[in-house]
C-alpha cells in the first residue's frame, strides 16, 4: 500500500515537471524601497528616526518547474539609507544618507490563487547583501551641533525575504510581475552614533541601520523560448 502511494506521488510530481513547466524566463526589475534606522539606546525627547526612500534595479532570472512552483535569482543594485531628526536644532534638523549595495536574492514562489488572467503567489527566500559604499562617514549640520558618526559593522550580511506577487502572462508567455517584498536583515549593517556637542566624546544615543526594507517592485520576464529561431520548412 505504501509503495503504491509513493509511486503515485512520484509519478504525479514527474508528470507536473514534464508537462507543466513554465520554463526559463529573464528580464529587468525595478522597485522602490523604504527603510531606515532603529534606536539602540533610549531616544532623547528632541530626536527621532524616520524612514528613508531608496530604489533598486537589476536583472531577474526565473524557472517555473510546475504551474504551482517556481524559483528565481537575480543581481541588483540597491540604494537604501537612513534619516535622523533633531527637531529642536535650528542650524540643521535632519541628517540623511543613502548607501550603495549589491544584492543577490534567491526566492521560491508558490501559487496561492489563480484568477481570470492574474495569479497571486507567495514568495519566500533569502538575500546576500554587500555594502559597496567605499567607507563610513561622519555627517554634521552647519555648526556641528548635530553629528552622526557611522561605523560599518557588516559590509556583507544575510537577509530573509517574504512577500506576495501578482503575475500576468501574455499570449507569447512573457510575464509582468508586481511584487510587495519585505527583506529582513539578520545582522546590523551600520552603527550610528549621534552627538550634539562636537567637543564631547559622550554620544546622545546610538542607532542602528540593519539594512531591512520594504520594497514595491515591477519585473518584466521574457520567455526564453521566444528567443529561439523558428524553424523554416521548404517544400
Amino acid at each position: 500500500m505504501f509503495k503504491h502511494v509513493l509511486f503515485t506521488l512520484i509519478f504525479s510530481i514527474i508528470s507536473q515537471y514534464s508537462y507543466g513547466q513554465d520554463g526559463f524566463k529573464i528580464g529587468p526589475s525595478a522597485y522602490l524601497v523604504r527603510g531606515g534606522a532603529i534606536p539602540v539606546d533610549d531616544l532623547p525627547f528632541n530626536y527621532n528616526t524616520r524612514y528613508r526612500a531608496g530604489f533598486g534595479a537589476g536583472l531577474t532570472m526565473r524557472y517555473g518547474f510546475t504551474p504551482f512552483f517556481s524559483m528565481s535569482a537575480g543581481a541588483f543594485f540597491v540604494s537604501k539609507g537612513y534619516k535622523i531628526f533633531n527637531d529642536t536644532n535650528r542650524n540643521g534638523s535632519v541628517l540623511k544618507r543613502n548607501l550603495s549595495n549589491f544584492e543577490i536574492p534567491l526566492n521560491f514562489h508558490f501559487l496561492i490563487k489563480r484568477m481570470s488572467k492574474t495569479e497571486a503567489r507567495l514568495v519566500l527566500g533569502g538575500t546576500i547583501c554587500n555594502n559597496i559604499t567605499a567607507s563610513s562617514k561622519t555627517l554634521s549640520n552647519k555648526n556641528g551641533t548635530f553629528i552622526v558618526k557611522e561605523n560599518f559593522k557588516h559590509k556583507i550580511y544575510p537577509m530573509l525575504n517574504a512577500g506576495v506577487e501578482f503575475t500576468r502572462t501574455d499570449k507569447v508567455k512573457n510575464t509582468m510581475v508586481f511584487s510587495f517584498m519585505y527583506r529582513y536583515s539578520l545582522a546590523t549593517a551600520n552603527e550610528l552614533s549621534v552627538f550634539s556637542n562636537p567637543n564631547n566624546n559622550t554620544r546622545d544615543f546610538m542607532s542602528a541601520q540593519r539594512g531591512t526594507y520594504l520594497g514595491i517592485g515591477f519585473t518584466y520576464l521574457f520567455d526564453s523560448r521566444n528567443f529561439r529561431k523558428k524553424e523554416e520548412f521548404f517544400y
